[in-house]
């Protein structure tokens, strides 16, 4: 179980960490194939709904993924 420096219980989940500051700065593109790649995999492999992929600020009070970095998570839901 990972660690969300918040006070939601993440068991369940599968956290998927991208490195950066994501109020200050953009995600590359290497980040976002990344991130579409291993979410992709994640959810055909352990049948995640598509609408269950979410970022850290569904669940606690957070800015991550951070304001360019959220817009993303609603295209990664589409994505597969």
């Amino acid at each position: 179980m990972g660690d969300t420096n918040t006070t939601y219980d993440p068991t369940g989940h599968l956290l998927i960490v991208v490195e950066g500051n994501f109020e200050k700065e953009t995600p590359s593109e290497a980040q976002l194939r990344s991130l579409q790649a291993i979410t992709q995999w994640a959810a055909q492999k352990y049948r995640v709904p598509r609408i269950r992929i979410k970022g850290h600020g569904d669940y606690a009070k957070t800015d991550c993924p951070g304001a360019t970095l959220k817009p993303y998570l609603a295209k990664l839901r589409v994505s597969f």
